[in-house]
């Protein structure tokens, strides 16, 4: 008898550690993460930032495989800026 086990690859999670929601920041900041694959894959991660509640998006760095990044945060136009990242398993964001 022939046995078939199907692996399903599963997305990679990630979770910003710094800065924290809401923060205040100025200058040059470091951004950090921590992002995790179940199934043990590469991650690459984009780092990007909105400065108009989400609506367009500009890039800090692509296929980043490190996980924090030093941003000087005066490129972002004054007040709200959202920062968010992405990342892929190579089949998966």
């Amino acid at each position: 008898m022939l046995g078939i086990e199907a692996s399903a690859n599963r997305a990679p999670v990630i979770q910003i550690d710094s800065p924290i929601n809401n923060a205040t920041v100025n200058g040059t900041i470091t951004i950090s993460w921590t992002g995790d694959d179940f199934d043990g894959d590469l991650l690459l991660f984009d780092i990007e930032y909105s400065s108009d509640g989400g609506s367009n998006w500009e890039s800090i760095e692509t296929d980043f495989t490190d996980s924090s990044i030093s941003w000087n945060s005066t490129d972002a136009v004054n007040g709200d800026t959202l920062i968010r990242v992405n990342a892929s398993d190579g089949s998966l964001t």
